[in-house]
């Protein structure tokens, strides 16, 4: 069913979704922002150095978005507003939006902070 195609994580379908996101995210962003815009860029920690965790990579980043000189990390979620699960915990779609946002801040905040971004 066209739901299935569009909710299944082994098709395909999302991710493909997911990508064309951050394709415009980021070229939007680099026309407000210019050549500060870099795809996909690890999260290193504070010297500069080794990536300490592979898996903590932004969607994209921009320069001075926030305040002058200072980086700004962007990553990006999308929400199934008819989501089955959603529904079973009797949970409204703002409810589920600042909860996917708790969770962002929770793991991305702390190495922000370490690297004078937002």
């Amino acid at each position: 069913s066209l739901e299935h195609a569009l909710c299944c994580k082994k098709g395909g379908n999302m991710k493909k979704g997911y990508d064309q996101l951050v394709d415009e995210s980021c070229h939007l962003a680099s026309l407000a922002y210019g050549a500060g815009v870099k795809k996909e860029p690890f999260l290193r920690d504070a010297s500069g150095g080794k990536v300490l965790d592979k898996d903590l990579r932004a969607d994209f980043m921009a320069h001075s978005v926030w305040e002058r000189q200072r980086v700004a990390f962007f990553d990006n979620r999308i929400l199934d507003a008819d989501a089955p699960s959603r529904f079973n915990r009797n949970m409204s779609y703002v409810t589920a939006m600042r909860t996917a946002v708790q969770e962002k801040k929770k793991k991305y905040q702390e190495r922000c902070e370490d690297l004078a971004g937002s």
